[in-house]
């Protein structure tokens, strides 16, 4: 149960009470997240790290031990929220991100300034060619 804290548990049972009490729960939640944010960074940059390392959906994942030498350094082009980037870490000697949304470049920097962990992130898109292009952005 990748993810799961006491807080999620709280967050389970408002919808059984009155809307007024359940809008103060989830206040009072989010409020405490942020203070743990402020307090304790490490200790809240340690648990999105180990959250975001037991994420073993894609395949590819299991093939890193085979494809990363020790020592060696790790590119994760459109590294979205680091999830390449923070497992390559387990092989290679530092890891070099390239993200061109802020969205994902802040959540992986809010993970690798409070540990020290050896990230390079670039605010950029990269491709093969130069070109111009529409770009669609689906939203859920």
């Amino acid at each position: 149960m990748a993810g799961f804290c006491q807080a999620d548990l709280v967050l389970s049972f408002p919808a059984k009470l009155s809307n007024s009490c359940g809008s103060i729960v989830r206040k009072i939640i989010t409020t405490v997240k942020r203070l743990w944010r402020l307090i304790a960074p490490r200790s809240f940059a340690r648990r999105k790290l180990r959250l975001i390392k037991n994420d073993f959906k894609d395949s590819e994942l299991k093939l890193f031990p085979a494809l990363i030498t020790n020592g060696s350094k790790f590119v994760d082009i459109g590294a979205d929220y680091g999830l390449y980037t923070f497992h390559a870490l387990s092989y290679a000697e530092s890891s070099i991100a390239f993200e061109s949304r802020f969205e994902a470049r802040s959540a992986i920097a809010k993970i690798i300034k409070p540990l020290k962990l050896p990230v390079t992130v670039h605010s950029v898109a990269l491709s093969d060619k130069e070109d111009k292009t529409k770009l669609r952005v689906v939203f859920e």
